[in-house]
């Protein structure tokens, strides 16, 4: 744990439960969006979206995760958190100190549709959890609407898609 107690107290009174979202993996006190490189949820014939062939295309979508969450570490401290021993009520906080343990934490050069569930990161300013998940999509669950809508003005600078 390298935070101050300032520190936690603004992660715990920007992101309340956050013990149960963590925890549980869902909470009624959060809603979830999420950020995709596709601009639609991919059914039926569209599946073949999902599985892009061309290592450019590829290197693309991994450098617009990046770039974001880059962003996020420039702009606003984030945090990642860990129950310590597995106990729920033992909750805590390590702050994202430099950019080369935060790319070395996300390992965007292996992102593509089937690799997800590396990294979480709890992000104060816009009030939300943010999960690197499969697809090319990754789970926002936020608490304060009015500051997600200003998370999702961010996302569209880099390319990436809101779906709910």
């Amino acid at each position: 744990m390298n935070i101050t107690d300032e520190e936690r107290l603004v992660i715990k009174s920007k992101l309340p439960n956050l013990d149960e979202l963590l925890f549980e993996g869902e909470s009624e006190t959060y809603d979830r969006g999420f950020v995709s490189t596709l601009e639609h949820w991919i059914e039926g014939e569209n599946v073949d979206e999902l599985f892009p062939i061309d290592p450019i295309e590829i290197s693309n979508r991994q450098n617009k995760f990046k770039n974001l969450i880059n962003h996020l570490y420039e702009s606003t401290p984030i945090y990642t958190a860990r129950f310590r021993r597995g106990r729920r009520n033992n909750l805590s906080f390590k702050k994202i100190r430099n950019s080369e343990i935060l790319n070395k934490k996300c390992k965007f050069q292996l992102l593509n549709e089937d690799y997800g569930d590396v990294f979480r990161f709890i992000v104060p300013e816009y009030s939300l959890v943010y999960t690197q998940n499969y697809d090319w999509t990754h789970l926002i669950d936020y608490y304060n609407k009015e500051q997600c809508k200003s998370f999702r003005n961010i996302i569209k600078n880099f390319g990436l898609h809101w779906l709910e």
